[in-house]
């Protein structure tokens, strides 16, 4: 969202001055690289179901998730449910080979680890009668949380300068959906749904540089940019399910653009510089702040189709999926979406009558455009999951509703891997001290690597 931020307060500098701190700003805050591979719209596989099989269920589930991924799918619950609880454990190694370099080449690799626990998902659903059932969940598909530093030392003890970057981000999208879905006719199940998103979003980033002869500071830099910001949105799903014969299951599912409802966010910026430790330094400091309201229709996505099909066997069924979603930009908003297509595939099969295992391979692609800005990054991810699903049934007294509750386990684990296009920090010595110019940071594209280890742990109750 960074081009929607502007410098407020008192204009008591010069207008290019003034540009240059606001662009700092900008660069430094709004498009930070983890924060943004982070932002890829399936990060997290909610759903019991679709954690074992690589999200590939829009023509099968029949669960409390189908809220989410299909309200079609309400149609075919057959026994009120809940997901009574649905964690993710991951963990995700950054890998950036030029993260912090100097003009002259030399170059300092970044490593970052992040451990995060996310509650993926509680949901429920329960049939209303007359063949419509509704379902009701909280869903988490997007979080990360960082901590990072690296350092960059040049030169000599006696000669030379020390380099540092240090960050913090934390994420989160919490995402409410009501469906209802049901039989409107033989063989054709359909449903809508309401989504309602609200991300959470604190970044922090730190850059400092220092000039030194004969142990003696010569000059010195100094940028910090502190982020907040909270924005709640608005989406409306539509889908249907086609058994077009005992075997072949057809399901097609829509999501409207994203409907931004309101947005607010605060930046502090602040950055000083002297050319030498006793000399007076120069700062500069900016607080901008902003709420976006509903009214102008503004919106985050452009919306999401996505076709598959399930070929069912005896005990198991095979599944496959495309998920395309259009092009936006909003420049208002600094949104610059590409148009691209996922692609999801899955196996399930009951291994006996309280155990089955699941298996799937995904891409999951960034919406990013790709640039090489300081400190910003974007990139596909590509991996597969593996699940098994343990199941008991405990009979209940004939006076009771239903004749027994079933309780389910599901574990998974997920792997997935990106290379992507990565914007490192380039340092300049020559900007500090006394007969220094120019700006002590710069930005040169480099590369990424992340690998994601995950660890899906649900368990469900049928009633």
């Amino acid at each position: 969202m960074a081009s929607r931020f502007a410098c407020f307060g008192p204009d008591t500098s010069s207008r290019a001055a003034r540009r240059a701190r606001c662009v700092a700003l900008l660069v430094l805050v709004h498009v930070w690289p983890l924060a943004a591979f982070a932002g890829n719209d399936d990060e997290v596989l909610v759903g019991n179901r679709a954690a074992m099989v690589a999200g590939s269920v829009v023509a099968t589930v029949r669960d409390s998730s189908a809220a989410w991924y299909n309200p079609a799918g309400l149609g075919g619950v057959e026994r009120a449910q809940v997901d009574v609880s649905g964690s993710v454990y991951a963990a995700r190694f950054y890998s950036v080979p030029k993260f912090l370099s100097a003009e002259e080449g030399v170059a300092q690799r970044a490593w970052v680890s992040e451990f995060l626990s996310v509650p993926a998902q509680v949901a429920f659903a329960r049939e209303l009668g007359r063949g419509l059932t509704l379902g009701l969940g909280y869903f988490a598909p997007r979080s990360t949380n960082f901590v990072m530093r690296e350092q960059l030392d040049l030169g000599t003890k006696e000669t030379g300068s020390r380099w540092q970057i240090a960050a913090t981000s934390s994420q989160i999208q919490h995402t409410v959906a009501l469906g209802v879905g049901g039989v409107p006719a033989k063989n054709l199940r359909a449903g809508v749904s309401l989504i309602g998103g609200y991300a959470l979003s604190t970044t922090s980033v730190s850059l400092f540089g220092e000039a030194h002869r004969n142990q003696i500071v010569e000059g010195m830099a100094v940028t910090t940019a502190i982020s907040t910001s909270a924005t709640a949105s608005l989406e409306v799903g539509a889908g249907v399910q086609w058994i077009a014969s005992p075997e072949l299951t057809l399901g097609l599912a829509l999501r409207s653009p994203r409907l931004l409802l309101r947005e607010t966010a605060r930046v502090a910026y602040s950055s000083g510089r002297s050319d030498n430790a006793d000399g007076p330094a120069t700062a500069t400091s900016e607080i901008a702040s902003n709420v976006h309201h509903v009214g102008q229709l503004q919106f985050l996505t452009a919306g999401r189709l996505v076709f598959g099909l399930a070929y069912q066997f005896s005990n198991a069924w095979l599944s496959g999926e495309i998920d395309v979603q259009p092009a936006l930009t909003n420049a208002e908003l600094g949104i610059y979406r590409r148009a691209f297509a996922n692609a999801r595939v899955g196996a399930y099969r009951r291994l006996g009558q309280h155990l089955a295992a699941g298996i799937g391979l995904f891409c999951d692609r960034s919406a990013d455009a790709r640039g090489a800005a300081l400190l910003s990054g974007s990139g596909d991810f590509y991996g597969g999951t593996l699940g098994v699903e343990f199941g008991n049934e405990h009979l209940l007294a004939p006076s009771e509703r239903v004749n027994s509750l079933v309780f389910s386990s599901v574990v998974a684990l997920r792997y997935a891997y990106s290379n992507g296009d990565f914007g490192g920090a380039v340092v300049r010595p020559s900007a500090l001290g006394s007969q220094g110019s120019g700006d002590a940071f710069g930005g040169r594209r480099g590369d990424i690597i992340v690998h994601e280890l995950g660890l899906y742990v649900g368990s469900g109750l049928n009633f």
